[in-house]
């Protein structure tokens, strides 16, 4: 939806109806929150058109699916991709305010749920590979889920600071709702395919 109303112009104000770039525009004097503000807003424009509130599509990752093989990495790699962009909503000490605050807490809320899903997700789809990529080359896709393990393996680290920092920072502020850390293995049970 984002997307097609990216591309249609209104026609009384020959603006498209939905401008990312306005979104990202910040005025002179909030020059320091503008990384902020277009990780943050990139960041949200994804996991709109990725998921539902709940990431109910990695959900459906689960015995008894209907799901294609297909289908269930797509879903993996989405969340991989959503992934990126929430580590990439990093408050500078420059950009402390409350808005800026208040997006990284729904941020790291947000980040932490599908951290957890993607490596619970990536074990079962491990555990059934056969059953998933029925339809696959298996050398294809072993190598598909060797590229899922080492994001997980690569990124564990960058994820465990980004939540330990951003929670102290948070609660700083006074908010105390959001986790510190991943509570992971540093290596999976499905550490070896």
């Amino acid at each position: 939806m984002l997307e097609k109303m990216g591309k249609e112009v209104d026609k009384k104000t020959s603006e498209r109806y939905f401008n990312k770039q306005r979104i990202f525009d910040v005025d002179d004097d909030s020059q320091a929150l503008a990384p902020f503000v277009k990780a943050y807003g990139n960041y949200v424009i994804r996991r709109a058109s990725m998921f539902t509130s709940q990431f109910e599509e990695l959900n459906l990752l689960r015995d008894g699916t209907t799901l294609s093989g297909d289908d269930i990495v797509a879903q993996l790699l989405k969340a991989k991709k959503l992934l990126v962009a929430a580590l990439a909503c990093q408050v500078e000490p420059d950009s402390e305010a409350d808005v800026t605050l208040a997006c990284l807490d729904a941020v790291v809320r947000d980040a932490h749920t599908l951290f957890m899903l993607y490596d619970r997700k990536l074990g079962w789809i491990i555990k059934h590979k056969k059953k998933v990529f029925a339809q696959w080359d298996s050398e294809e896709a072993n190598t598909l889920l060797e590229h899922f393990v080492k994001f997980r393996k690569d990124k564990l680290g960058a994820f465990q600071a980004f939540f330990k920092d951003s929670s102290a920072l948070l609660e700083l502020y006074g908010s105390k709702r959001v986790p510190g850390e991943l509570l992971l293995p540093a290596t999976p049970p499905y550490a070896s395919l």
